[in-house]
């Protein structure tokens, strides 16, 4: 037997069950139908065989993506006004949100999926789309012709595109070139919404607005701003004042300007609809009333409306994340939403009667402040306002709403917890500004790299030539030694400018750490006591073990340094999962399996200027010549190039805590690697093509090559070096090619030189050249790579394996 009441039915689309078994969970409690569908086909067949009121579909799927579903379902007349709730776990796109609404989108939710954003949203458009369904039936019926829009601008051409757009719509267009036009045609049409422009001569969009909402026959008119001008808060506001209920700024975008008329369009109709159910029911009513003279059953039917409609709207605020407290105009507690009881030191049995201070002791202060602003009709709130709750610092925005018209003097307050949010712009502006650094700091090590190979190249060379004296040997090693230190500098610099390390392998950080406690222990102040807690399982990692090795130490040192009389250093490890961690702290960490690596000290701590920078390039808190101020900044580099986080706390007198997450890996045994051969007395044979913008680089360079055999051709930028493969292609064995050059860059003439000689043998000499670049032109045929700056059996070696002296591969 089939049950007379109907569910409703609801569609979730996605190819990942477990996806489609938490949303069926999430919406267990709503009494709904739910049909799945793992792909797009069988969406569309589960379309032809049942009536969905709701659409919940994945956008990343195999075969057929989610929007192609639903450009088809909005295509066919069926299926075509489901709404659709996209769901995905991409990175939020505006231009891709933007397509996705193009194609008949109401909502987008983001995955990990908050349950409770997802089941409001689900309450909403149901009831919203069968009250539209009820709607239209009724609008139908009563319709008399086609819905009217007025566009009011003093530019023809303005109004002639506003026209062809609104075009595409079951409506009637209507123009107006001045403000007293546009009242004018008002006195003889009733619209469906407004589109005006601010900016017109004699009388503005705002003066025009604000006639229209003075009066009655206009003042329910939905009215939309258009504007040339940059978008600005305060004349935004001053258009909302005025009743404004949307701002456009021209250029116009179609989907946007069609996508708000629809919105304003249903509401029209759905007025007009609701105006003829109205009527309807009057009538029937009189009419029951007449032949009946049943009143208490048409008091029962309206009491159960009521009680409906009460139901609904009490669903809908408890829905709703925001703290809502109903309270009267001495601040005492009316009613409260679910979400106010959880924060709520009181149960909303406890708290009614009570002030609204009782129930909330943590915002007491905030809340009488906001109480005593309440006047006038008019909202108030307060902002940011920071509190300290379970020791933890909490931020809040608070406002209160005057209930106009309610016969008594009544206030709603809103609160909302927006620390996840602070906390997360807080995170994203030290992003920007850590990789801002992160630029200059890979622009700085490149120049000084470029002038450092010039200087190394020539120090060889005059070794080479003079080293028969024992005296100038002397003084050229000292040089070199010199240059040596300094290229390590830039290539701290560079450890925090790169995205991606060198080359790794696997990692044991538990050996890492005993290695570095090991060198601490022979070298720091006995009155420092080391202690070790190394509690995770996995502590095996895919990373670069002197670079990590290198941050660590950097990490110790800089927490020895905090304790001058003495104290405890401790390192400790354990694995968690990144769910573990509270949103706003995981940054891009992906999910799955970590090693956290705590160095803790009990020294000075650091004031709130001193943290703020602290992982900057050549900020130091040492006297001159104790420091370069490099080694926290490389600490932060290694890790980013790792693939993980560093978080660093601290307080003033009591000490710092460096937090450090990185992936875990099982580790394999991996092969041996055959020895290095020594190329030292190896001399080649060949043409090189030297081409660098630096002409001491290319002077110095000639020697260099010139002494291990090989004839040179140099080329000062890409353009030149092109001419010179043009002209003499066949005779080059080989290219060493700077990165970062004006006229061209190394890539676009990597690129041009292999399509004039495909199998050319290029080797990249940079000062600076980010790991993502080498990946991609090691992928089109990348010969090698040499970091300057370099010593001659270094560039020896790798012209001896790109020219199979050796068979090596010079990377």
């Amino acid at each position: 037997m089939v049950s007379g009441i109907e569910k409703t039915k609801v569609l979730i689309v996605d190819d990942i069950p477990e996806n489609i078994k938490v949303l069926e969970n999430a919406l267990a409690d709503l009494d709904l139908e739910i049909v799945s569908a793992s792909s797009g086909n069988e969406a569309l067949k589960a379309t032809l065989y049942n009536d969905f009121s709701l659409i919940i579909l994945d956008i990343l799927m195999p075969g057929m993506n989610g929007l192609e579903v639903a450009d088809m379902l909005k295509q066919d007349e069926a299926t075509s006004d489901i709404p659709i709730i996209f769901v995905t776990a991409m990175d939020r796109d505006e231009d891709y949100e933007l397509k996705a609404y193009s194609k008949g989108a109401i909502d987008f939710i983001y995955k990990p999926l908050n349950l409770v954003v997802l089941i409001s949203k689900v309450k909403a458009l149901l009831y919203l789309y069968s009250m539209k369904k009820d709607v239209e039936r009724a609008f139908i019926r009563h319709e008399t012709g086609k819905p009217k829009i007025l566009i009011v601008d003093d530019t023809p051409e303005n109004l002639l595109v506003l026209r062809k757009l609104l075009a595409k719509l079951e409506v009637e267009v209507i123009e107006a070139r001045s403000g007293n036009d546009a009242l004018t045609k008002t006195l003889y049409n009733d619209f469906a919404v407004i589109f005006l422009d601010v900016q017109m001569p004699e009388m503005d969009g705002y003066e025009v607005a604000e006639i229209l909402k003075s009066e009655d026959k206009t003042s329910g008119i939905p009215i939309i701003f258009i504007t040339a001008i940059d978008r600005d808060d305060t004349k935004e506001i001053k258009g909302y004042d005025k009743g404004a209920v949307d701002f456009i700024f021209k250029p116009f975008n179609e989907f946007i300007l069609l996508s708000k008329a629809r919105v304003f369009l249903d509401i029209y109709k759905m007025r007009a609809g609701l105006e003829g159910l109205v009527a309807e029911r009057t009538s029937a009513l009189e009419e029951t009333n007449r032949k009946l003279k049943d009143q208490i059953q048409s008091k029962e039917i309206v009491e159960q409306e009521l009680l409906k409609t009460r139901t609904y709207l009490t669903s809908v605020v408890n829905s709703i994340s925001s703290i809502l407290i109903g309270v009267d105009n001495k601040g005492v507690i009316i009613e409260m939403n679910t979400q106010a009881e959880r924060c709520s030191v009181l149960s909303r049995v406890e708290a009614l009667g009570k002030s609204v201070e009782d129930a909330f002791p943590f915002l007491a202060q905030p809340l009488l402040e906001l109480m005593e602003l309440v006047g006038n009709n008019e909202p108030v709130e307060k902002t940011s306002v920071v509190v300290e709750v379970d020791n933890r610092k909490m931020i809040y925005n608070l406002a209160a709403f005057p209930l106009v018209g309610a016969g008594s003097e009544q206030v709603v307050i809103r609160i909302d917890d927006i620390t996840d949010t602070k906390e997360m712009e807080n995170e994203l502006n030290q992003r920007r500004h850590m990789e801002s650094l992160g630029q200059l700091a890979g622009g700085v090590a490149h120049d000084f790299n470029n002038m450092l190979s010039a200087i190394m190249g020539a120090t060889e060379l005059l070794g080479i030539k003079i080293n028969e004296n024992p005296d100038n040997a002397k003084l050229i090693n000292s040089i070199m030694t010199s240059v040596e230190r300094a290229a390590d500098l830039t290539g701290k610099l560079l450890s925090f400018a790169r995205n991606k390390g060198g080359e790794k392998s696997f990692v044991d950080m538990h050996r890492i750490i005993k290695d570095t406690v090991s060198i601490l222990q022979r070298s720091i102040d006995k009155r420092i006591r080391l202690v070790e807690k190394l509690d995770a399982s996995k502590p095996t990692i895919m990373g670069d073990d002197s670079e990590l090795s290198n941050a660590l130490l950097n990490l110790a040192i800089n927490a020895r340094d905090a304790m001058p009389d003495g104290g405890d250093l401790t390192i400790s490890t354990m694995n968690m999962e990144i769910h573990d961690l509270p949103r706003s702290e995981r940054g891009e960490l992906e999910a799955g399996q970590y090693i956290r690596i705590s160095v803790l000290d009990t020294g000075t701590g650091m004031t709130e200027e001193v943290k703020s920078r602290a992982f900057e390039p050549f900020y130091t808190t040492k006297e001159p010549g104790q420091g370069t101020g490099l080694g926290l900044a490389s600490v932060y580099g290694t890790i980013k190039a790792h693939s993980g986080l560093i978080r660093m706390e601290s307080t003033l007198g009591e000490g710092s805590i460096f937090t450090i997450l990185l992936p875990v890996c099982e580790a394999v045994e991996s092969e041996k690697k055959p020895a290095v051969q020594d190329d030292t007395e190896v001399k080649l044979q060949g043409t090189a093509l030297l081409v660098d913008d630096e002409e001491v680089i290319r002077a110095v360079g000639v020697d260099l090559l010139r002494e291990i055999g090989m004839k040179v051709l140099t080329a000062e930028n890409g353009p030149k070096a092109i001419d010179i493969m043009r002209e003499k292609g066949d005779e080059i064995t080989v290219i060493l090619l700077d990165m970062i050059m004006p006229v061209m860059n190394g890539p676009d003439c990597y690129r041009e030189i292999r399509r004039i000689k495909p199998d050319a043998k290029i080797i990249i000499c940079s000062g600076y050249a980010p790991e993502e670049m080498i990946s991609k032109l090691r992928l089109e045929g990348l010969e090698g790579f040499i970091q300057k700056p370099f010593r001659l059996d270094r560039l020896r070696m790798a012209l001896s394996a790109c020219l199979g002296a050796r068979g090596r591969k010079p990377f």
